[in-house]
């Protein structure tokens, strides 16, 4: 049986059997039910309106709302012309969610106008009426996504939430950060940042220590540490290349910033199972230094972000700590991988969320990973999106002829444009996938163990600036297309990666088994 094997089922599925969003009735309009219904009913109100709870009858000017459970009499009467939003919904993750997000019944609740609902519903009217496959399950993700933002609105009084002048000045802080390390030789300070971010040097200073809770040069220290780690641990160079290549004046300096930050020697990670590690210098053999200088610069310099799921922490970080760890929801946890020790299996009904794109979408990108499916069906391994919809999807869709890299028009359009493999792939196999976007050509591509499968145009990119998804995509409120099965070594470039270093990135990952990996080579 393979080791990362799912079951696709819903514990405690809920079901929304009737909707109805705004709907509009005249004064006087009147529901008397004295035994109520067999299903929950959530009534919204705009208006005035006399409810009746359980324990008395009054008059409200509106913006609340009742959650009646089964069987509980019903009343409410409009005052004059009356607006409502209302949903029946049944099922035993109802009163799981009911008990979980502490949401209350039979009892009338103030809220501000709660925006998650028309968008939710809509869906799941949706949803309804289509009844594609695994309908189900997608009321049961807009069932439980209708709780847990009600909750929210009761009882989160002051969320959080960025203005679009602070969006901007975050995504402006993201696009230099990722542009000094990707020029880590460069003899970078402050007054250089500030240039590329349009700001003076001491306001760009306080923003960036108030975004990433360090300085900038301190910032830049600790990623050059870190991806001179990467190098010596996965590399065959020597410690003083290393250094070079991550940006260091000297070994020296190195030696002396690496034991002062980690408490440890840059020749402790020369050694592995008590043997030293053979390395190679410029004078020893200079095609395997060429060699592996371009494995440096494509494996661990470019992308924006690569998570191989086989660092120590339980969260899920990218390797070189240029990103926030990931919201786990469901189902989500560690399996044996395709390329280092470990994958992230998702078990359906589960994903995995960062709280940023990671990339300009309306820019040219490349998206990569190692990806195991459990089973057919429809699913999405990697997305990034707005408020409403993803920009992209890296996905299989059975339906569709499997393997699948699909991109949406607008902003406000979800209407796909894609590439789908026209290969037979197998249950339980690993496959290299590669989804491109290039702005230059306005174009999409599509790759499959390194090996191309398509391109289609694209002449409509758009940015997205909500988050990035691994094991399923956003849309509008709901994670939809859950993954089954198994990602490893997820990549995320900004830039457009040649058909070259995509066979690279696949053979370099074919010829390198769990059993045979770099590490455990050297």
């Amino acid at each position: 049986m393979n080791p990362c094997s799912s079951v696709n089922v819903y514990p405690n599925p809920i079901l929304l059997s009737l909707v109805g969003i705004n709907a509009v009735h005249e004064a006087g309009y009147t529901v008397d039910r004295k035994s109520g219904i067999d299903e929950y009913l959530f009534e919204f109100f705009d208006s005035p309106v006399v409810l009746q709870d359980e324990n008395k009858r009054q008059l409200y000017k509106g913006n609340v709302f009742i959650l009646y459970a089964p069987g509980q009499p019903q009343y409410f009467r409009a005052e004059g012309p009356l607006k409502h939003t209302w949903f029946q919904i049944s099922g035993h993750g109802v009163a799981e969610c009911i008990e979980h997000y502490k949401i209350p019944i039979n009892r009338v609740v103030s809220v501000e106008h709660p925006d998650f609902l028309t968008p939710l519903l809509e869906e799941a009217q949706r949803q309804l009426v289509r009844k594609h496959q695994y309908w189900e399950d997608a009321l049961t993700e807009i069932g439980r996504s209708l709780f847990r933002h009600l909750a929210r609105a009761l009882y989160q009084k002051n969320p959080t939430e960025l203005s679009p002048f602070q969006k901007d000045l975050l995504a402006t802080l993201h696009r230099v950060r990722a542009q000094v390390y990707k020029d880590l030789k460069r003899r970078w300070t402050v007054d250089d940042m500030a240039v590329l971010a349009n700001m003076s040097p001491a306001r760009f200073a306080i923003a960036y220590r108030s975004n990433f809770g360090t300085g900038p040069i301190d910032d830049l220290i600790d990623f050059r540490l870190r991806h001179a780690e990467i190098l010596l641990r996965h590399l065959p160079i020597s410690i003083v290349d290393a250094a070079q290549h991550s940006g260091f004046n000297t070994a020296s300096n190195f030696h002396v910033l690496f034991r002062e930050r980690t408490g440890k020697s840059p020749r402790d990670l020369r050694k592995m199972n008590g043997r030293s590690m053979n390395f190679i210098t410029d004078t020893e053999n200079p095609f395997e230094g060429w060699e592996a200088a371009q494995k440096i610069n494509l494996l661990y310099i470019r992308p924006v972000g690569h998570w191989s799921f086989d660092l120590d922490e339980e969260q899920v970080i990218d390797d070189l700590r240029k990103h926030p760890a990931a919201e786990l929801q469901g189902d989500v946890a560690k399996c044996p991988g395709r390329v280092g020790g470990h994958a992230l299996h998702f078990g359906g009904h589960a994903h995995a969320v960062f709280p940023e794109a990671m990339i300009d979408t309306s820019q040219s990108y490349t998206v990569c990973a190692w990806l195991l499916r459990d089973q057919p069906g429809r699913m999405t391994a990697v997305s990034i999106s707005n408020a409403h919809h993803g920009a992209f999807y890296l996905q299989y869709i059975t339906a569709d002829g499997g393997f699948k890299f699909a991109v949406t028009i607008s902003d406000r359009d979800p209407l796909g444009i894609y590439v789908t493999s026209s290969e037979t792939t197998v249950v339980g196999e690993w496959y290299h996938v590669t989804g491109i976007h290039d702005a230059a050509r306005q174009e999409i591509r599509l790759y499959l163990n390194g090996r191309l499968q398509g391109r289609t145009p694209f002449k409509t990119a758009w940015r997205a600036d909500g988050s990035t998804y691994f094991g399923g995509c956003h849309l509008m409120d709901t994670i939809i297309d859950h993954w089954f099965g198994a990602m490893d070594d997820v990549r995320i470039y900004d830039a457009v990666l040649s058909e070259a270093e995509i066979e690279t990135l696949y053979k370099d990952r074919t010829e390198n088994k769990p059993s045979e990996s770099l590490e455990r080579d050297l």
